[in-house]
């Protein structure tokens, strides 16, 4: 990351947690980074672009929010025919990650979080009904032990989880 700027670092350090709930958020990192709020703004924009962010969203708790039931989802697919599968697996507001993988029997892996067991099935389901598939292994959660990366950019960041 030495292309970056020290601000910069700085900037997405910051942005990885405790994000400030102020009136002008930008302004308060601006003091925390020693640059005007603006140009933390301008700043986060082209990281955006530059695809260093990939979004700003909270991480909310799913099972506060009432989504009971959660799986980590194995997939064995043909590899012509992952990409078509990953895509139709992503169109869904319950999974969080989708990634193939480099390994034998199966290449794609998501979690899926739903409100219950009966919509984690139904989704698995049409999963099963509606893309090339050969095998789809659910592994349901039954316990979350944490949640979450944080990336340390500039060094010296405290990480107190």
């Amino acid at each position: 990351m030495s292309e970056l700027a020290t601000e910069d670092k700085l900037i997405l350090d910051r942005l990885q947690s405790d994000f400030p709930l102020t009136s002008r958020p930008f302004d308060t990192l601006g003091e925390e980074v020693g640059i005007e709020g603006p140009e933390v703004l301008r700043r986060v924009r082209n990281l955006s672009e530059e695809g260093y962010i990939r979004r700003l969203a909270p991480v909310l708790s799913s099972r506060k929010i009432g989504y009971g039931a959660a799986a980590l989802v194995a997939v064995r697919v043909d590899g012509d025919r992952i990409e078509e599968t990953a895509d139709f697996i992503s169109r869904y507001s319950g999974v969080t990650h989708n990634y193939e993988r480099a390994a034998p029997g199966y290449n794609l892996w998501f979690t899926l979080h739903a409100r219950d067991g009966d919509e984690l099935e139904r989704v698995i389901d049409e999963v099963r009904e509606n893309t090339p598939a050969e095998e789809v292994l659910p592994l349901p959660a039954t316990r979350v032990f944490g949640i979450g990366v944080r990336f340390d950019i500039e060094g010296g960041v405290d990480d107190d989880r």
